[in-house]
């Protein structure tokens, strides 16, 4: 059986991770990978490292996005996508609303691909962490990512590495990435405290008996482990 056949059965089976790095299944493969993901309802996270899909197979991918509701992370290192690949995925994350990690290392995407990804940024409200290292965007690739996250407030880490895109522009990017970070926190605090409200008022409104009571206490059970993670405000992380 071969490493894609048994990637597909993989899926069927209910698999929130799969791995298919290095194993050259090219466009062809990834069009079998995007055809499951149209209907899988389990996968989180996929990586398709090194295995040539070229631009036509992520062009798949993109396509499976665009419907796919569960996959949170994906990568796609050393794939040679081309700017053209890059637009096919850009214009995914215009509408895919649960990814949330991706890497598109390595793919030759110059400034022509990063302003494709720069214009998805301007209007997706889920991804936080793109990696675009070793891409060759350049200075010009560099600032069309930086102007869109002046209108983004999501993406919170950004890695540029072995672009050559000068200083200029890695400080407008890593400024604008802080300034995400501070939102974030901010976005969280506010959080903990309407759970801490949520908690509270449960705790007062139901007395121990009854259907309702049960079904607080669950409730309250729920919050309590979110709440957990909010005992303290956490500190913001202002590092490029």
């Amino acid at each position: 059986m071969t490493a894609l056949n048994h990637a597909l059965n993989k899926l069927q089976s209910g698999v929130t991770s799969l791995d298919l790095d290095r194993n050259d299944i090219r466009a062809e493969g990834a069009a079998h990978i995007a055809e499951a993901l149209k209907t899988n309802a389990t996968l989180t996270s996929l990586h398709l490292n090194v295995d040539n899909i070229g631009a036509e197979g992520a062009a798949h991918i993109a396509e499976a996005l665009k419907t796919n509701a569960t996959l949170t992370s994906l990568n796609l290192i050393g794939n040679d996508i081309g700017a053209e690949g890059a637009a096919h995925i850009a214009e995914a994350l215009k509408t895919n609303a649960t990814l949330t990690s991706l890497d598109l290392g390595v793919n030759n995407i110059g400034a022509e691909g990063a302003a494709h990804i720069a214009e998805a940024l301007k209007t997706n409200k889920t991804l936080t962490s793109l990696h675009l290292i070793g891409n060759d965007i350049g200075a010009v690739g560099a600032a069309h990512i930086a102007e869109a996250l002046k209108t983004n407030a999501t993406l919170t880490s950004l890695n540029l590495d072995m672009n050559d895109i000068g200083s200029e522009a890695l400080q407008q990017a890593a400024a604008r990435i802080r300034e995400n970070r501070k939102k974030a926190v901010a976005r969280r605090w506010r959080l903990c405290r309407a759970i801490r409200v949520a908690v509270y008022w449960l705790e007062l409104t139901f007395r121990p008996g009854g259907a309702a009571y049960r079904r607080s206490e669950a409730e309250v059970s729920s919050m309590s482990m979110e709440l957990s993670r909010c005992t303290k405000r956490p500190r913001e992380n202002t590092d490029a």
